[in-house]
């Protein structure tokens, strides 16, 4: 009980080295007097916090481990952590459907003891998983049944991030007033360091000077890790994301501010996260644009735009066709296709045929369907109707 409250109230990373060593003496005690089903638990607690360091192939391996074990030892308890660890993985790799679609299957689970703050965490979870979507319904039950949800300092932040995107600034500004105030009330239902990481993505959203100056101090300590909500449930990423923004508005210099981009894609990749990968370079696409540095803008925003669009991140995908919207002269297009591909698809997009497309612009068809292939290829999509629905989309 104590490994897996540990999370709630660590304030540094010595904090969460000292519970990963406790963890592991766990493991050993209950190896050694056969208690299997606690040993798969704290197996599971140790999965996460592998997943924290950023360290991808230690979770792997140990989340196989719990899913393997759990219908020999099916203890509530055990249902819900392999639950919590299949909606971390959906959150690395999955489409924001599927990361609700797991939220759901954990809020469904029936759990012999009270997991505190674990409405908060799905809540959290779906809010996220419909703002990536860029639809508000994924959260909308959950929270209309435990309507406290949203007096933590995570939620009330998460909160608002959704007034603020829809335009509402004076409440988006009370909501961070609250969740500061219920942060120095030292409240963690769900994790001190995501209720500080979500309270950052806020901060930023708004542009708050004095809640950056607050904040930065907090979680500069844990610039190399990623964080988790205690259950395990709630991944909202690298932390030095945040740190990037909030460097920003206290006046850090452009090269801490680079670094604390080096330092999230440093963990996306060790994550081998679609997602996070995707909101940095989002993140450092607009950072690039306001500094003039263009041509590099430009590449960090078409990488997120072509990932974004793999896996359905409505939200990330619109943002970076805004920031390439900023920089006119390398064009909007945020795809690299030459002129004779550029005529192509929009000819598809017409509805023609490959031999209609040939006749229409004097070439073989071979070579259209040489182009073609490369079309797809540039556009990180499988065939002919997801290029014409990707072209529309951004072309409106």
């Amino acid at each position: 009980e104590s490994i897996a409250a540990w999370r709630s109230v660590h304030r540094s990373p010595h904090d969460l080295d000292e519970r990963s060593r406790q963890g592991r003496r766990g493991i050993d005690l209950a190896d050694r007097l056969g208690r299997r089903a606690e040993g798969v638990e704290l197996r599971g607690w140790l999965a996460v916090d592998h997943l924290e360091r950023g360290d991808r192939s230690a979770f792997d391996l140990v989340a196989a481990e719990v899913d393997q074990v759990m219908g020999r030892f099916g203890t509530h308890r055990l249902h819900w952590m392999a639950a919590g660890l299949r909606t971390l993985t959906q959150q690395l790799d999955g489409t924001p459907t599927s990361i609700a679609d797991a939220a759901k299957e954990a809020a469904g689970i029936d759990v012999d003891v009270e997991v505190p703050g674990r409405w908060t965490a799905l809540a959290i979870l779906l809010w996220r998983a419909g703002e990536l979507a860029d639809d508000r319904t994924f959260a909308r039950s959950l929270s209309a049944k435990h309507p406290d949800i949203f007096d933590q300092a995570a939620s009330s932040a998460m909160l608002g991030l959704s007034r603020r995107r829809d335009g509402d600034v004076d409440s988006a500004r009370e909501l961070l007033d609250h969740a500061l105030r219920r942060l120095r009330q030292g409240e963690h239902e769900i994790s001190w360091l995501l209720s500080v990481h979500a309270v950052a993505d806020l901060a930023v959203e708004i542009g708050d000077g004095p809640a950056a100056e607050e904040l930065v101090p907090l979680l500069e300590p844990w610039v190399d890790r990623v964080t988790i909500g205690n259950h395990g449930t709630v991944l909202l990423g690298p932390i030095a994301l945040p740190l990037a923004g909030l460097g920003r508005l206290v006046g850090m210099d452009d090269d801490w501010v680079e670094q604390r981009f080096v330092d999230a894609d440093r963990l996306s990749r060790g994550l081998r996260s679609t997602t996070f990968a995707a909101e940095t370079l989002l993140a450092e696409s607009a950072w690039r644009a306001d500094r003039g540095e263009l041509d590099v803008a430009a590449s960090r925003a078409r990488a997120a735009f072509r990932i974004a669009s793999r896996v359905g991140l409505v939200r990330v995908r619109r943002q970076a066709a805004l920031v390439l919207d900023r920089v006119p002269r390398l064009g909007v297009e945020p795809w690299e296709l030459t002129e004779r591909q550029s005529a192509i698809l929009r000819l598809m997009a017409d509805g023609l045929s490959n031999p209609r497309i040939a006749s229409e612009l004097s070439f073989s068809l071979s070579t259209v369907a040489k182009e073609t292939s490369a079309i797809y290829r540039a556009l990180d999509v499988e065939g002919r109707d997801e290029a014409v629905e990707e072209f529309r989309r951004h072309m409106g």
